[in-house]
C-alpha cells in the first residue's frame, strides 16, 4: 500500500517496510528528509486509538527504559539511561503524553491533530503534549514516542549509548 501525504511544510510519500517484525509497531518508519528524521505512520488503515493502557505498554518496553515517579504519584515518567523521554499524565482526563520532538515535526504534529499541544510545563518547541482521547491513530501515537525515544538516545553519551545498545 502506497498514500501520499502532503503538508505546507514537506511533501512525502508513505511506504511499507520491507522487512517484517513480529513487533506490533514495527511499521513505523523514519523517513528523511533534508537532513532530518521526521517519523510517520505507515499503516493508513490501522485507525485503532491508543489508550493510556497501551501507551504504558509501549513505553515499558523500549530498551533500557525505566519508570520513576519524580514529581509525585500523578506524573509517570520513563527515562532511559536518566533522560527523561515521556512523561504520562495518570490522573488527567483524557490521559496524556509528553514526548520530544524535533521542532518542525512538533509544528506538523500539532497542526495536524487538535489533541497535540506544545509540551504541558515543558520546552515547548522541544515537546510536545498528546491527549489520549481516542483521536490520534495509535500507529501516529507509536511514531511520537519512537521519535521520543530515538531523540533521547542519539543525545546520550557515546559509552551510555553503547552500553544501552550492546555495541
Amino acid at each position: 500500500m502506497v498514500a501520499s501525504f502532503t503538508t505546507h511544510y514537506y511533501p512525502f510519500t508513505i511506504r511499507k517496510p520491507s522487512h517484517t517484525s513480529t513487533h506490533p509497531y514495527s511499521h513505523t518508519l523514519p523517513g528523511r528528509i533534508k537532513g532530518k528524521t521526521f517519523y510517520f505512520f505507515s499503516d493508513v488503515t490501522n485507525s485503532t486509538p491508543m489508550d493510556l493502557e497501551a501507551t504504558y505498554n509501549y513505553l515499558a518496553q523500549k530498551k533500557g527504559a525505566v519508570e520513576e515517579f519524580p514529581f509525585g504519584p500523578q506524573a509517570l515518567v520513563f527515562k532511559v539511561m536518566g533522560k527523561m523521554f515521556a512523561l504520562v499524565a495518570v490522573d488527567a482526563l483524557p490521559p496524556s503524553v509528553s514526548l520530544k520532538c524535533d521542532p518542525e515535526q512538533a509544528l506538523l504534529w500539532r497542526e495536524q491533530y487538535e489533541a497535540v499541544q506544545p509540551g504541558y510545563h515543558m520546552n515547548k518547541k522541544h515537546w510536545n503534549t498528546v491527549a489520549l482521547d481516542g483521536s490520534i491513530p495509535s500507529d501516529e501515537v507509536a511514531a511520537m514516542i519512537e521519535q521520543s525515544y530515538d531523540l533521547v538516545v542519539q543525545g546520550l553519551k557515546k559509552v551510555d549509548r553503547e552500553k544501552l545498545l550492546g555495541g
